[in-house]
């Protein structure tokens, strides 16, 4: 071998062990890309993971609460309309006393909400009816001023309105009802629930 082929085989020898360091130092790196890149999908999936986790255990818990939360309306309004209906049919049985019971509440109500002055009493068409001969004297035995029986038939449905100059005492049942609603709403709420 010559010189020059000396220094070629040299160079080529030189050459195949830099290339191998590169090749090794290259697939060194690249082992080393790969496994950080795993790693970092690894933890990029595991915190995937966990917020979906999270979320759908948010999504269940607003699902059970909406949930409960209709259930106690549902709730609140069954028993708001048995009470609703439990208030109409006491009225109703009220209103469909015997003439004797009738008028007797009617007088009750009337001794607690006269007034000391002359008035009018006004009735609805058919208890007008039903009143007999000794009304105006039982009437007036019950009330401190001299109560008077309108004439006409007034626009109600059961119960009666006093007229005291001018001023109107609407003693219905609808409207003593009405005003005792929330009371009596709270009474029937505590007996039944």
């Amino acid at each position: 071998m010559t010189g020059i082929e000396k220094i070629i085989k040299q160079i080529e020898s030189d050459t195949q062990l830099e290339c191998s360091d590169i090749i090794a130092v290259a697939e060194n790196n690249a082992e080393k890309i790969i496994s950080d890149a795993k790693l970092e999908a690894t933890k990029t999936a595991a915190k995937i993971e966990k917020d979906a986790d999270s979320k759908y255990k948010d999504i269940i818990e607003r699902g059970k609460s909406s949930a409960e939360v209709e259930s106690k309306k549902t709730i609140l309004l069954a028993k708001q309309q048995v009470i609703k209906e439990m208030i109409e049919n006491a009225k109703k049985y009220l209103e469909n006393l015997s003439d004797d019971e009738y008028f007797d509440l009617v007088f009750k109500l009337i001794k607690k909400n006269q007034s000391a002055d002359n008035g009018v009493i006004g009735f609805n068409k058919k208890d007008m009816s039903r009143i007999d001969d000794k009304f105006a004297e039982k009437l007036n035995s019950v009330s401190d001023g001299k109560l008077t029986l309108s004439k006409e038939p007034i626009n109600i449905n059961s119960g009666f309105v006093l007229f005291y100059n001018g001023i109107e005492g609407n003693c219905s049942f609808d409207a003593m009802f009405s005003s005792m609603y929330e009371k009596i709403s709270d009474r029937v709420m505590n007996l039944l629930f």
